[in-house]
C-alpha cells in the first residue's frame, strides 16, 4: 500500500527514486484528472488493483492529492468510489469523537462537492461507519445521516455569510426546527443542538488547503483552453492545449496530458492582436532578438525553442480579446537576462 511520502526519505537508493517519480507523477495525473491518476497509480504498482482498501489508504496517507478533486472523486457514483469512500472512512480516528469532531476529521482531508447528490453521498459512508464506531450515540444511521446533512448545510451557510453579508446566518432556532424528527421521528435533545450550534458558529469545519494541495503546476490556472500554434524552425500550424500560470504559458498536445511539449516563459514579452486577423495574437520579446522557449523532444529531454514571434490561432474573437488580456497581464518586465529554465519546471518530463 502507498505511504506517505516523508520530506525527510532517502532518495539517494535509485529505486527509492524511482519509486518517488511515479510516486510525483501519479499524484499530478490524479490533481489534473482523477481518472487517469488512478490509472497511473495501478500501472505503476502503486496500489493494488480491484482493492478499494489500497487506494483508501493512498488517499488517507499521501500528501500533494488536491482536495477539492478528491472530493468531487469520492462523491461520485460508480461502486469503486463508493467502496473506496468507505474503507476512507473506516481509517479515520472515529471512536469517541462527536458527529461534529467526526467530520472535522473528514473534511480536513478533502473539501466537499459542490453538488448535493454528491455530498449525500459522502454523508451516508460517513454515517455508516460513524455509527459503528459510536454505536451508543444515536438510534441509528440513518439518524446520523440526516443530522450530518444539517450540520453540513448550517456550517455552509456560517462560511458563505463570513464573505457575503447580503446572506442572512440561519439562526439557533432555524437550526432545532430543521432537526425536529430527525431521530426516528423523535427529536434530539435541545441542549445537544445548542451544544453544535454554538460550537460550529465559533469554530466553523474548514478544510484547510495546504501548500502540497498544488502538487500539480497546472490546478488553478489563470487561463486554459484549446489554439493552434506556429512552430519556429517549421511553420506548420499545430492544434495544442494551453495553460496559463505562474507567468508562464504552457501548450501540451491534449488537454489530458500530464506533461507540457514545451513552454513559454512571459518575461519581458508583449501580445497583440494581429493586423489582419482579429482571431490571431502575437508574442513577441521586448528588448532581445528571440523568446524565451523551451520544448521537450522524444527523449524528454529539454531543447531551446527558436521563435523570433510566437503565432497564436484562438477559436473565436472573443477568445483572442480574453487570451490578450490574460497574456499581458500575467507577463513580467525583468531586467535579468538569464533564464533558469531547469528551475522553473519542477516536474519530471515523461518521454512521448
Amino acid at each position: 500500500m502507498a505511504e506517505e511520502q516523508k520530506p525527510d526519505e532517502d532518495l539517494s537508493s535509485p529505486i527509492a527514486a524511482a519509486r518517488h517519480r511515479l510516486l510525483d507523477k501519479a499524484i499530478r495525473a490524479f490533481n489534473l484528472n482523477p481518472k487517469k491518476g488512478i490509472q497511473v497509480l495501478k500501472e505503476s504498482g502503486l496500489i493494488t488493483p480491484g482493492e478499494p482498501e489500497s487506494l483508501a489508504t493512498f488517499f488517507l496517507r499521501t500528501a500533494g492529492i488536491n482536495k477539492a478533486k478528491l472530493g468531487e472523486w469520492m462523491g461520485d457514483s460508480p461502486t469503486v468510489n463508493t467502496e473506496v469512500m468507505q474503507r476512507f472512512v473506516e481509517g479515520l480516528p472515529l471512536v469517541g469523537c462527536t458527529i461534529v469532531d467526526g467530520l472535522r476529521h473528514l473534511l480536513a482531508r478533502f473539501e466537499l462537492p459542490t453538488e448535493q447528490r454528491k455530498v449525500h453521498r459522502i454523508a451516508v459512508a460517513y454515517s455508516h461507519i460513524f455509527h459503528i464506531r459510536n454505536a451508543g450515540d444515536y438510534s441509528s444511521s440513518d439518524t446520523v445521516r440526516r443530522l450530518t446533512i444539517e450540520i453540513l448545510a448550517f456550517n455552509a451557510n456560517l462560511l458563505e455569510t463570513s464573505v457575503d453579508r447580503k446572506t442572512a446566518r440561519m439562526g439557533l432556532e432555524e437550526f432545532v426546527e430543521k432537526c425536529r424528527g430527525i431521530d426516528k421521528g423523535h427529536d434530539l435533545g435541545r441542549e445537544e443542538l445548542e451544544t453544535m450550534f454554538q460550537e460550529l458558529v465559533d469554530n466553523p469545519i474548514i478544510t484547510i488547503r495546504e501548500r502540497e494541495d498544488e502538487g500539480n503546476l497546472f490546478t488553478a490556472p489563470i487561463k486554459e483552453g484549446w489554439m493552434k500554434k506556429q512552430g519556429g524552425h517549421h511553420k506548420a500550424w499545430k492544434k495544442r492545449w494551453f495553460i496559463l500560470c505562474n507567468s508562464t504559458l504552457y501548450y501540451f498536445k491534449d488537454e489530458n496530458d500530464i506533461d507540457p511539449k514545451g513552454f513559454f516563459p512571459l518575461e519581458n514579452v508583449e501580445a497583440s492582436l494581429g493586423l489582419t486577423n482579429p482571431k490571431q495574437i502575437v508574442l513577441v520579446p521586448t528588448g532581445r532578438d528571440l523568446l524565451k522557449s523551451a520544448k521537450f523532444d522524444t527523449t524528454g529531454a529539454m531543447v531551446t525553442g527558436n521563435h523570433k514571434t510566437l503565432l497564436l490561432l484562438t477559436p473565436s474573437e472573443q477568445e483572442a480579446l480574453d487570451w490578450l488580456h490574460a497574456l499581458n497581464q500575467s507577463a513580467v518586465r525583468s531586467a535579468i537576462s538569464h533564464y533558469d529554465y531547469q528551475t522553473s519546471v519542477n516536474f519530471e518530463i515523461s518521454a512521448t
